[in-house]
């Protein structure tokens, strides 16, 4: 819990400025989608960059404090900050004076954000070598996740969205929240220690870093598939909130349908983590995968029949699909930074999970800005009765392209090779070389 409870209060700032900040800037603030979607588009791209920097500092940093841990420390003070500042421009500000400040903003909460979550990625990985532990250790996360995003989702965006001054409503509660992620960071990072025998062990040079991690055959399967799989999704969260407001015209439905979403990742971890301790977790993944295109293959028919009800019933199937991501493919990484053990002698825990991120921000951050050049290509206006082709953009953005996106990564992933028992032999044979293994650990660890 000490590990997990940081994630809920950094995913709330970080989820509903992703999700609903553009909106907000269109109808509140009144910014030009095009404009604020390519900044936001260009600072997921920037994240893409800054994330490999992050893992290999985080892999190389010494410290007393820890590795992990200082990071993650440092990152709290700036996250809460730039996160504020996004959501509170000066009223007197517009026009370009307004663009130059919500890119400081929205580049600095980026950049502060990386410098936690990596880091925090990281460490979860550190803190078990079990298989099987790590999956509980990533799986309480997912629920902290999983609280974090859709408080965001459903109180966040309500508190803004019904506010007499959606402004000012906006000011207090990312003050509130940012002050809280402080609070929480702090203590819970103040609660936990390091792996000792971790800290000198990443690898001396970026560049041989990240080229280990291209040359690992799973490695690079396991990137391909998050590359397809957010394909689809980077621009969907952000048109969701466009779907019931122009599409259903049943704005009030926003909120319960990411209620219904969050409470079933939420209800679904258990039920993912219980699954991987009988199948290989490669199986599940897929499993829950076809289970969210099923979703967003519904929601595309119930949107074309303009049916709010249906829309937010084909969101179980999505939400409950949708959590394997965080339980499984942390975990799924974990091993396959066993693997580049094997192979090199390093633990570069950073490295791999800043370029998970990296796959994962960069298609965001292509599809953002798809998403915001399609609103304004099809003629798309403010606070107004939307024309066929902005309503067909919007529902195809946020349900096709996702639908598109789980199916294809189904297929990519059936090329994983790094099943559960290929992973015991590489974890035996650490073992082994560490002198930690005898007859009884290698007993245990045959499958």
């Amino acid at each position: 819990m000490a590990y997990a409870l940081p994630v809920a209060p950094a995913t709330f700032l970080f989820v509903l400025t992703i999700v609903y900040f553009i909106k907000f800037a269109t109808d509140v603030l009144l910014v030009p989608p095009g404009a604020i979607a390519t900044i936001f588009g260009l600072s997921r791209i920037w994240d893409a960059v800054s994330d490999p920097v992050a893992g290999f500092l985080s892999d190389a940093t010494r410290a007393s404090f820890g590795r992990r841990r200082t990071w993650i420390l440092g990152s709290a003070l700036p996250m809460a900050l730039t996160a504020w500042m996004i959501w509170s421009p000066p009223r007197e500000l517009e026009g370009l004076p307004l663009l130059v400040w919500l890119t400081v903003g929205i580049f600095g909460f980026s950049t502060a954000f990386t410098a936690f979550e990596v880091p925090h990625n990281a460490l979860g990985a550190e803190l078990s070598e079990d298989s099987q532990a790590r999956g509980a250790i990533f799986g309480v996360r997912a629920w902290l996740f999983t609280i974090g995003s859709y408080s965001a989702l459903t109180l966040g965006i309500a508190t803004i969205r019904t506010a007499d001054d959606p402004r000012l409503a906006a000011s207090w509660l990312l003050g509130a929240v940012g002050l809280l992620a402080i609070g929480v960071i702090s203590t819970g990072v103040l609660r936990l220690k390091e792996r000792a025998d971790y800290s000198h062990r990443g690898s001396k040079s970026p560049f041989r870093a990240y080229r280990d991690v291209l040359r690992n055959p799973h490695a690079r399967v396991l990137l391909l598939v998050i590359f397809i799989e957010y394909l689809g999704t980077g621009g969907s969260v952000v048109m969701i909130t466009y779907v019931f407001d122009y599409v259903l015209e049943a704005a009030n439905y926003t909120e319960i349908n990411f209620l219904i979403v969050g409470v079933s990742m939420f209800a679904s971890v258990p039920v993912w983590m219980a699954l991987a301790r009988r199948m290989d977790r490669k199986h599940v993944w897929r499993i829950a995968m076809a289970c969210s295109a099923l979703g967003v293959g519904m929601q595309f028919l119930f949107g074309l029949s303009g049916s709010a009800v249906g829309f937010v019933t084909a969101s179980i199937a999505f939400g409950f699909g949708g959590s394997a991501n965080n339980v499984l493919g942390s975990a799924v990484l974990a091993d396959v930074v066993d693997y580049d053990e094997l192979e090199t002698g390093e633990r570069k825990e950073g490295a791999y999970f800043a370029s998970w991120h990296f796959m994962r921000k960069t298609v965001q951050g292509l599809m953002l800005v798809v998403a915001g050049l399609a609103l304004e290509w099809s003629g798309f206006q403010p606070n107004t009765e939307q024309t066929e082709l902005a309503s067909m953009t919007i529902l195809v953005v946020a349900t096709l392209v996702p639908c598109f996106g789980y199916l294809l990564a189904i297929v990519v992933f059936s090329r994983y090779q790094l099943t559960a028992p290929v992973h015991a032999e590489i974890r035996a044979e650490l073992d082994r070389r560490s002198g930690k293994a005898d007859s009884s650990s290698n007993a245990a660890l045959d499958p």
